[in-house]
């Protein structure tokens, strides 16, 4: 076992993609007049249910809402194939979220401001915005068609529906649809983790074959996305404007908002936080040690892939000197976290996360970690992993 030295790997995230092919059935009609029909598609006005689970607890979902969307086909744009809005379902004059090709924009309501985002910066080969459902849905169709992945697909009859499902059979990536214009291959590690396939069920109906529901199940999550009240080609995208629906709302002042890097070189918050025993842990029972402070989320990707590198350094570093010590943020149901704890073979901490934690640790987004040196002094701060991409950075700790 090794002692701990005054420098320890921590990861950043940037996700990297592959893949291979097989063969379908019969049913290769249907499925290319179910493509015609989205590509005849110009703008598309509907409410949107969606819902997602982590696959430790298929039965509660862990969220669920219902929204309006407008979406428009956008050719000119390269990433995403569509420009959107998404309204309040209960007061559709009402944005939440808009994309334009150009810039996405978040109206956070509740906390009464907005904020824009024209991506100078990006982290991925994508940009971070869901595709809307008959985007999502083309994208699916087109990449059945014509992948050279290792696929099969079924086509299920129904009285006034069909049920189409797509199983892509890799080991070594999942394979999602969920952001940009192309499937996003991400790494699941086969060396840690058990032989995963990606799963899509696309529920059509007869009269007009478009598709109405899509169920996501992959490696680390299930979603789901049900639409009804849909209005076809009433609209153009030339009428299309994202601020003709921004709110008299102010933006953020950056000056005022909390850095994510001003916890550095400063005492980290304290906490005492339960464990799914409900034993009671914290933050200074670590005094003495160098801690690996993770904030994770049951049906992260990213979080998924950290598992067996935490386990790896928990294993290489002596408990003396060194602990990996987890917050749970997403989910709050035990016996969930429980199964996940179990599954995983967790050898290191595992606590259930509480609001005031995530503020005091300015938590946005998972998997979050901080390195904390032998005096709780905070050394390093990361967001994000990847085993493709692991940045090796020097803690400098006394």
């Amino acid at each position: 076992m090794k002692m701990l030295s005054p420098f320890l790997i921590l990861p950043l995230i940037l996700l990297n993609s592959c893949t291979e092919r097989s063969n379908g059935d019969d049913s290769k009609e249907i499925l290319e007049k179910i493509l015609t029909n989205l590509d005849e598609i110009e703008t598309a006005h509907y409410v949107s249910t969606a819902s997602a689970y982590n696959i430790y607890d298929t039965i509660k979902p862990v969220y669920l809402s219902d929204h309006y969307f407008k979406e428009y086909t956008n050719p000119s744009d390269t990433f995403v194939g569509a420009s959107f809005i998404r309204l309040s379902y209960q007061d559709s004059s009402k944005m939440e979220y808009s994309y334009d090709g150009f810039m996405r924009s978040r109206v956070n309501w509740e906390e009464g401001y907005m904020e824009i985002d024209s991506f100078k910066t990006m982290r991925f080969p994508w940009r971070e915005v869901g595709t809307p459902f008959f985007t999502r849905a083309k994208i699916i169709f087109n990449y059945l068609l014509e992948t050279e992945d290792s696929i099969s697909y079924s086509v299920k009859h129904f009285m006034d529906s069909l049920k189409i499902n797509l199983t892509i059979y890799d080991t070594i990536n999942s394979v999602d649809f969920i952001f940009g214009n192309n499937p996003i291959y991400t790494p699941q590690n086969a060396q840690f983790f058990d032989p995963g396939f990606s799963n899509y069920d696309i529920w059509v109906t007869t009269s007009d074959y478009l598709p109405f529901k899509i169920k996501r199940d992959l490696p680390h999550s299930i979603s789901i996305e049900s639409i009804k009240k849909i209005d076809l080609n009433i609209d153009n995208i030339s009428n299309f404007s994202a601020k003709s629906y921004f709110p008299d709302l102010p933006f953020p002042d950056k000056t005022k908002k909390l850095d994510k890097l001003n916890l550095l070189g400063e005492k980290a918050p304290s906490w005492s936080l339960k464990q799914t025993d409900n034993q009671l842990v914290h933050l200074r029972d670590f005094k003495g040690k160098v801690i690996l402070l993770e904030f994770t989320g049951i049906g992260c990707g990213p979080c998924y892939a950290a598992v067996p590198f935490l386990k790896q350094l928990t294993e290489e570093y002596n408990k003396n000197f060194f602990e990996v010590v987890s917050i749970e943020s997403w989910v709050s149901n035990v016996e969930t976290i429980k199964n996940y704890q179990n599954k995983n073979a967790l050898n290191y901490t595992l606590l259930r996360s509480n609001e005031l934690v995530e503020q005091m640790y300015q938590v946005n987004s998972v998997p979050r970690f901080f390195l904390i040196d032998q005096n709780q002094i905070v050394r390093e701060s990361f967001t994000g992993f990847s085993l493709g991409k692991t940045n090796k950075k020097n803690g400098g700790i006394n």
